[in-house]
Order: structure tokens, then C-alpha cells, then sequence
């Protein structure tokens, strides 16, 4: 078993593993911003919103992070596809830690990316529409997830 280790993330792991991540969320992040993956990425992290990376084995594998708004975000390596069971039971605790701010948390993702897709509904998200999103029209899914109401009572 592939040991899995979580930490705040940084520009720098993402550039560690940027010929691993997975193309169908190269194409995504593209499809949502208009911009190459570094550069959408690099302006990410430069809103100073937390983000955070999982480690499988010492290397960057899957990152994740979330606005003000309770929208998150994610892209992860084909090494993460390897390791996807280990991660999903390291992310579920994350994003209870999330919801204790925002009860309810957003994500979109590009229709095509039926991995990410198959990700959200093993951490609790649920479909709800699709909607056409700018600059490209492109059409994505919306997910919720909604904090259990054992979160919500600790508030």
C-alpha cells in the first residue's frame, strides 16, 4: 500500500508533477478559463485561497482547493488514477474539514471528464445540472455536496 500524506499546496509540487497530470484536466481547466493549465493554475494559486495536495509515496498525486464561495476545485496525476481508492478515503475527511465553513460545497466539471465526475460522486457530491460555461460554451456539470447534519451540529 502506497503511503498518503496531505499538505498545504504549493506551485512548486503542482511544476514537480506536471507532465503526470491527467489530460482530460489539462482540457478541462482549459475549457472553464481560456487559459493553458499553467497559467489558469498559476492564477489559482495566487488568489491565496487554501489548496492542498496529496502525496502518494512522497510525490504530488492530486490537488485540491476552495474559494469563499464554497466552490472547490481539483486535478490530480494518472499516478492518482493508480492510487484513486487510497485517495478517496483521505479526501472525504478533507472536505468535512471544509464544510465546517461551507456547508455546502460546489464543484464543476467539464462533461467529458467522467473520471472526475466518477471522483465527486465517491466523495459525496451529487449531480445536479449541466450548464454551457464561457469562453468556449463548453458543457459542464455541476456537483453539490451538503454537509451531514453531524457537521452542521458542531457549528
Amino acid at each position: 500500500m502506497m503511503k498518503v500524506t496531505i499538505e498545504d499546496a504549493t506551485l512548486e509540487h503542482v511544476w514537480r508533477v506536471l507532465d503526470d497530470i491527467r489530460l482530460e484536466d489539462y482540457a478541462e481547466w482549459w475549457a472553464g478559463t481560456g487559459e493553458p493549465f499553467e497559467e489558469a493554475v498559476r492564477r489559482t494559486f495566487e488568489l491565496g485561497d487554501p489548496k492542498r495536495v496529496a502525496f502518494l509515496g512522497g510525490t504530488p498525486a492530486c490537488f485540491w482547493g476552495w474559494h469563499k464561495d464554497g466552490s472547490v476545485w481539483l486535478f490530480a496525476t494518472e499516478l492518482a488514477v493508480q492510487w484513486s481508492f487510497p485517495l478517496q478515503r483521505h479526501l472525504r475527511p478533507e472536505l468535512a474539514r471544509i464544510q465546517e465553513q461551507h456547508p455546502v460545497l460546489t464543484a464543476t466539471s467539464d462533461a467529458r471528464n467522467t473520471v472526475h465526475h466518477t471522483w465527486l460522486r465517491w466523495c459525496g457530491f451529487e449531480e445536479q445540472e449541466e450548464v454551457y460555461l464561457a469562453p468556449f460554451g463548453v458543457p459542464f456539470k455541476v456537483f453539490t455536496r451538503k454537509a451531514s447534519p453531524c457537521v452542521l451540529d458542531r457549528q
